[in-house]
């Protein structure tokens, strides 16, 4: 049985196929949602009664309202498990989440199930059961990919690609073509910014994480190393030229101060400018796949939208590194009273109609190696040059650590560099304290 606290929910996406813990390989859902075998009902009456009890489950607000209004997991999961009763509660975002687990954490209080970003998965892994074992965690293409120190201690839901979002027609009326490097895709913004009749890149920079896209992502790509920040871990000046992290903001600030964000982009915030892209006011905009299905609802025309891969490199003779990061990590603590139970539960959602359901509503792709989810939009864009994907890793222990003593935030970084800031002189000041900051956490040699 459980207590139930304070609980609100990570990115808890949800929805069901009853399968027996098998992972079918599958392009849509099964018909029915009995069990293959004996149905639910069935196996329950020959089955020991088991002890009733209570998975108290943190899910994002956003995807609340889809799990409450679509069908309740908590019967759907009933049916497979009648003595176990899902209890969703919903958070904020991600920062409200990440503030509510490190108070449950220190209180040993975790929720039974937590869906955690990428970044979390180290900042917890002591306080979180291993799903090694798991029929999820087998299954998963990138479960291993995100282990700690070979724990597996998240069953990551989707995987996604981050993306430029845009009108054709306004593409079309300054002929324009789909940028393949990075000083194309500027030159794109600018010719629209001449044009004086559209927002040439819609930001929303009142919201600080809006600038991820850019000033998180980056980096990576440039690096072409989805490790960066071990990597960075590892040195005393990370931010110097020459070095990856440099070479990545160089270019980020040659976009910023080319203006082509609008008048005040640190004065709107995403909502705001999301509603003047819709309406045919902004030629681009730049977020993950999740961006997808508000663009379908709401967005004037629908036929009108296209999708191409942010083009970092230089020049079209160098490979097209793109950056990919699965997301929304399915985890248990380790001192839960019902880990099992909890694992079971993991296992059931990754081979259920919910999962597959819930994907492709939300144009998701898949993380499980028999699920395949039809995403024609991204797939265009995919398919248009040959790729070198990069795997997101929030960063190991050495790196959090440096970043938690330091403050570091890429994401202010952006707003600071968006308002004009000096930016030989941020890099400068960074090296500075990052090398104490390693020196006084004891990681210099």
């Amino acid at each position: 049985m459980k207590k139930l606290g304070i609980l609100l929910v990570a990115s808890i996406l949800v929805l069901s196929m009853l399968l027996t813990g098998c992972f079918a390989d599958k392009q849509k859902p099964a018909a029915d949602e009995g069990t293959t075998g004996a149905s639910a009902e069935t196996q329950a009456e020959t089955e020991a009664p088991k002890e009733k009890t209570t998975l108290s489950m943190l899910v994002y607000e956003e995807h609340y309202k889809y799990v409450t209004d679509k069908d309740s997991i908590a019967e759907a999961y009933a049916k497979v498990a009648p003595h176990v009763t899902i209890e969703p509660q919903q958070v904020k975002d991600s920062g409200q989440l990440e503030q509510i687990l490190k108070i449950r954490n220190s209180a040993e209080e975790l929720p039974d199930i937590m869906v955690l970003k990428p970044f979390m998965l180290t900042q917890f892994a002591d306080s979180l059961a291993a799903l090694n074992d798991t029929n999820a965690a087998k299954e998963n293409k990138f479960a291993n990919g995100y282990a700690v120190e070979g724990k597996v201690v998240g069953i990551p839901e989707n995987a996604v690609n981050e993306y430029i979002y845009y009108r054709k027609s306004i593409f079309e009326e300054y002929n324009l073509e789909i940028p393949t490097t990075w000083d194309e895709f500027i030159n794109a913004a600018v010719t629209i910014k001449n044009g004086g009749k559209y927002i040439p890149i819609g930001l929303g920079a009142k919201d600080a994480w809006a600038d991820y896209p850019y000033n998180e992502f980056m980096p990576l790509v440039e690096a072409k190393n989805g490790a960066l920040w071990n990597a960075m871990a590892a040195m005393d000046e990370p931010f110097s030229p020459g070095e990856p992290f440099y070479e990545a903001y160089k270019k980020i600030q040659k976009l910023y101060d080319a203006k082509v964000f609008g008048d005040d982009p640190l004065g709107i915030s995403f909502d705001q400018i999301k509603v003047k892209f819709y309406a045919k006011e902004v030629g681009m905009m730049a977020a993950g796949q999740w961006f997808l299905p508000g663009c379908s609802e709401d967005i004037d025309d629908v036929n009108d939208l296209g999708v191409f891969l942010l083009p970092v490199r230089n020049t079209k003779d160098e490979p097209f590194y793109a950056s990919v990061m699965a997301d929304a990590f399915y985890a248990t603590p380790d001192n839960g009273p019902d880990v099992e139970e909890a694992k079971a539960f993991i296992d059931w959602y990754f081979t259920s109609d919910y999962y597959f359901n819930y994907l492709t509503d939300q144009k998701l792709g898949s993380t499980v190696e028999a699920v395949k989810i039809d995403l024609p939009l991204y797939n265009e864009a995919l398919g248009r040059q040959p790729l070198e994907y990069v795997l997101y890793d929030g960063g190991n222990k050495d790196f959090n650590d440096i970043a938690n003593a330091i403050g570091f935030d890429v994401k202010r970084m952006g707003q600071e560099m968006l308002a004009g800031e000096d930016f030989e002189k941020m890099m400068s000041d960074h090296n500075k304290k990052w090398k104490e900051a390693r020196q006084s956490l004891g990681l210099s040699k």
